[in-house]
């Protein structure tokens, strides 16, 4: 599994100039509930946190819920914080990886 997600790691750098690639899923803590709404872009290998994803109306990335993706876009580091925020210009999700079950 190491191998496949590096692998595709490399194809998406290659393809693009992504500010960040990873699985993305739903943030826990920014759900837009209590805080605002943030999807949590991970690193696929160690779960860790690498960035925080703005919503962006008109760009759906609840398309890209578990799936590893590339985003493009404007990023900062989160006042207060050692974490990166992006706002998303637009993201590419990895076609050749198997669509998980939610």
């Amino acid at each position: 599994d190491q191998a496949r997600i590096n692998s595709i790691r490399e194809a998406l750098l290659d393809r693009s100039d992504y500010n960040e690639i990873g699985r993305l899923g739903r943030s826990r803590i920014y759900d837009g509930r209590r805080l605002p709404k943030l999807y949590r872009l991970e690193d696929p290998t160690s779960g860790r946190t690498i960035a925080y994803v703005l919503p962006k109306e008109g760009l759906d990335l609840d398309q890209g819920l578990g799936r590893i993706v590339g985003i493009v876009g404007i990023e900062r580091e989160a006042p207060g914080y050692r974490i990166r925020v992006i706002r998303p210009d637009r993201f590419e999700i990895d076609l050749t990886e198997e669509i998980p079950d939610r």
